[in-house]
């Protein structure tokens, strides 16, 4: 799971995984992916989902619903949305404490 895969290190992160054949989920706080190089790797390996990790409640499903190999954290304050504070401690908080809970073994 990429958790802020709008972004650039996000996006750098779901080519990285699926070029190795690691599928993954590729999270943006709309569910809107657009991923510039995804016809050279297929769809079998990419699902999109809304997820924003300022509001816990929307993490709950991705992360509880497991097994999940890892989460990488590449979320970030943005003018579309969450406070640095938001998302970059309480959000990171949120995701972590979702994770132990899931026994997910990287984060």
């Amino acid at each position: 799971l990429v958790l802020g895969a709008g972004g650039g290190t996000g996006e750098a992160c779901v080519e990285a995984l699926l070029s190795r054949g690691i599928p993954c989920i590729a999270s943006t706080r709309t569910g809107s992916f657009r991923f510039r190089r995804q016809g050279q790797y297929g769809t079998a390996l990419l699902r999109t989902a809304a997820a924003d990790v300022s509001r816990p409640s929307t993490l709950e499903p991705l992360i509880l619903e497991g097994p999940l190999r890892g989460v990488i954290f590449a979320a970030s304050a943005s003018a579309k949305g969450g406070s640095a504070a938001a998302v970059d401690r309480d959000g990171l908080i949120s995701t972590a404490e979702l994770c132990v809970r899931a026994r997910v073994p990287r984060l």
